[in-house]
């Protein structure tokens, strides 16, 4: 199924409040490449994989300013502070 069809079909199907058997919203979604699966966790090591490196650039950013400092490492850093406190 094209992805065109998928989504004209998917969207008759809201817009008609129809029930729909799961094979077919599989298909549907399949065309239109949407997953449904739940994470598995890859959420919490995410936000250990940016801890460690926020706690990196930490030191690079203390090293740096007291040598004369580096403002493109300033902004690594504050970017990744606030993607881990968004989260």
């Amino acid at each position: 199924m094209k992805y065109k069809e998928a989504q004209a079909k998917l969207q008759k199907v809201f817009d008609h409040q129809q029930t729909v058997s799961v094979p077919k919203l599989k298909r549907l979604f399949q065309s239109l490449n949407i997953s449904v699966k739940k994470s598995l966790g890859n959420s919490n090591r995410e936000v250990s994989y940016l801890k460690g490196e926020i706690s990196k650039l930490e030191k690079e950013n203390k090293r740096l300013r007291e040598g004369g400092g580096n403002p493109a490492i300033t902004i690594m850093y504050e970017e990744m502070v606030c993607k881990v406190r968004d989260h």
